[in-house]
């Protein structure tokens, strides 16, 4: 029999336990994904699915994919209970034993503006190609500053990501994108946009100049979906309000087509 609780306006199976001295934070041995469920209904669940089980199986072997499935079979069974929108968070750990936390928080989506500060930055870790609890950083980081969100730059110029959302950029028709690196993460967001029909995305080098250039600047994460960045190292970006209005609702319009059951 499955155990839920309510705590704090979260639906979850368990208190978060990690601590600062747990071997997830020391050696970034967790993997979490989050996602925007709808009515029980999710955009590009394949991708986190594929992307968290891959992480528990590299850290845990047979045994991480047991984790794994376990973990997805509570939170699918969780969702059959809950209508609305909701933000779905799920870690896989290990702290005296493999263990995973998942959670529900009742949300508001909408198109969000948001002003960023750059960041010097270089690979965060040997899991970049998955969630971890590495990410602790990049948050310590956003936590000292009063922007909304960091954006990673590298020492050449080029820009990577922000601190838990991918970069898109508008630009004559087109969507461009930092290709995935040993600091780029490709979120599952990106990866679903981009099978969507008349959205073209391109992937190349791109510097904090080119953001200046751009019709208009977007986060992507799969909680927000997209954002507007408005604003980097307190210089305005250029966007016409109208453009990325109608940007987001044919995105909305066409990713509510393909979506899964997550129940």
């Amino acid at each position: 029999m499955n155990t839920f609780y309510l705590a704090q306006g979260l639906l979850t199976n368990q208190p978060p336990v990690l601590k600062a001295t747990s071997p997830a934070f020391l050696y970034g041995e967790s993997a979490f994904t989050s996602f925007l469920a709808v009515d029980g209904k999710v955009k590009g669940l394949e991708f986190h699915k594929e992307r968290i089980e891959r992480a528990a199986v590299s850290f845990w072997g047979a045994e991480g994919r047991q984790l794994y499935q376990r973990s997805f079979d509570e939170v699918s069974l969780a969702s059959g209970k809950l209508n609305g929108s909701f933000r779905v968070r799920l870690t896989l750990y290990k702290d005296e034993g493999l263990k995973f936390f998942w959670s529900f928080e009742a949300v508001n989506p909408k198109l969000e503006f948001r002003k960023v500060e750059s960041i010097r930055w270089e690979n965060f870790g040997p899991f970049y190609n998955f969630k971890s609890a590495n990410y602790a950083i990049i948050f310590n980081e956003l936590k000292k500053r009063e922007a909304d969100d960091l954006i990673k730059i590298g020492r050449r110029g080029e820009v990577f990501e922000l601190s838990t959302s991918n970069l898109l950029l508008y630009k004559n028709g087109q969507f461009q994108s930092p290709a995935p690196s040993e600091n780029v993460l490709e979120g599952c967001q990106l990866s679903f946009f981009k099978t969507l029909p008349g959205f073209e995305v391109v992937t190349q080098k791109i510097t904090l100049e080119d953001l200046f250039k751009a019709e208009f600047v977007l986060g992507s994460n799969a909680v927000k979906e997209f954002f507007v960045i408005s604003q980097v190292d307190e210089k305005p970006l250029t966007y016409s309000k109208e453009q990325v209005e109608d940007f987001w609702n044919q995105y909305q319009k066409s990713s509510a087509l393909h979506m899964t059951d997550l129940c």
